[in-house]
């Protein structure tokens, strides 16, 4: 093996991202000192780091033990999400969480385990009791304290909470259309098309056909609910001279709002 300068050994190591630290070169067996990319200070000899690939020591330690902590965590993390997902589906015990819903659920213990809780179905034709899960009653205790939107209402099953006529209802049941509160969609599709179509897709004020039109109503929907859908109520307008139309007194958005039309009632 022939003896390299000093040069071409910073030559060599610089090529890997090290830097030789040492000021002198004896020879490629003795040691010399270098820095990693790390900056990290370390002493080996010029033949390891060529021939065997020799690399810092500090690094080395560190990915292994990184290596084998993230194997670590990942083998605790599968372990601690099982224990979560085993105890959320496991049944709720009786003397944990009866004192956080017994205020406005019907709640005893089970006749067949005393350790257990068990509340009535909130659907009416059913009220069958039965074990909720911890997530069950961690989600409606939630509810009552105003830490979650919906009810969490507990049903034993899922044709009963399907079949429940308050289950994701804001404030009317299943089922029911309140005039009052807006407009059907699907009627008042129909009921726009029927009214271009009599008006042969033209505005009946300015007489343009080839722009986006609309449906008016004449009389506006939470002034009179009942004329909604009738198509003698409506009229073909562009896009401009619908603009022109609201800005009418009497017909003008701030005029038509619930609030104001009840004020016209008094």
């Amino acid at each position: 093996m022939r003896k390299y300068t000093i040069e071409e050994v910073e030559s060599c190591i610089q090529k890997f991202g090290y830097l030789l630290v040492s000021e002198k070169y004896n020879g490629a067996n003795s040691k010399i000192k270098l820095e990693c990319p790390k900056s990290h200070l370390w002493e080996t000899t010029f033949a390891r780091f060529k021939n065997s690939g020799r690399r810092c020591r500090e690094c080395a330690i560190i990915k292994r033990y990184k290596g084998g902590a993230k194997a670590c965590y990942r083998r605790n993390r599968s372990k601690r999400l099982n224990d979560v997902k085993n105890y959320r589906n496991s049944f709720a015990f009786f003397d944990t969480h009866v004192f956080k819903i017994d205020f406005c659920e019907k709640v005893r213990r089970d006749p067949s385990n005393l350790n257990l809780l068990q509340v009535r179905c909130a659907e009416t034709s059913c009220r069958r009791w039965f074990n909720p899960t911890n997530s069950r009653v961690s989600s409606r205790t939630k509810s009552l304290n105003n830490e979650r939107s919906g009810e969490s209402k507990f049903y034993c099953s899922e044709n009963c909470k399907q079949t429940c006529s308050i289950y994701r209802q804001r404030d009317f049941p299943k089922g029911f259309y309140n005039q009052n509160q807006g407009r059907d969609p699907k009627v008042q599709a129909e009921w726009r098309v029927m009214v271009l179509e009599r008006d042969e897709y033209t505005c009946v004020r300015c007489g343009i056909s080839e722009v986006p039109l609309i449906a008016h109503h004449i009389e506006g929907i939470k002034l009179n609910p009942i004329l909604s859908a009738d198509i003698d109520n409506g009229m073909t307008v562009c896009v401009s001279c619908d603009e022109e139309i609201h800005k009418e007194k009497g017909c003008r958005r701030i005029d038509l709002t619930k609030s104001n039309i009840c004020k016209g009632d008094e």
